[in-house]
């Protein structure tokens, strides 16, 4: 994403759906670290995850814990969902 960014210098967004009772839904709008716009990778990609973080902790038992956000670990490491 952080080059997606980069390449289209748009405005980036967090948005959580949070399920309500009887089919509702609450959208939420969160503000993101500017740090996401940095040319440096690492701090761009670290402003990811604090946004995912902001996003779970509206309510995570709500989050799909399954999803294997990290397909592939760098060689020489096990597999993270074992």
């Amino acid at each position: 994403m952080p080059r997606l960014v980069q390449r289209t210098n748009c405005t980036v967004l967090s948005i959580a759906c949070e399920r309500l009772p009887r089919g509702r839904y609450r959208v939420h709008f969160l503000p993101v670290d500017q740090s996401i716009y940095s040319d440096d990778l690492i701090t761009s990609l670290t402003a990811v995850n604090r946004a995912v973080e902001d996003c779970i902790a509206i309510d995570p038992p709500q989050y799909l814990w399954s999803y294997r956000r990290f397909k592939s670990q760098p060689e020489g490491y096990g597999d993270f969902y074992a």
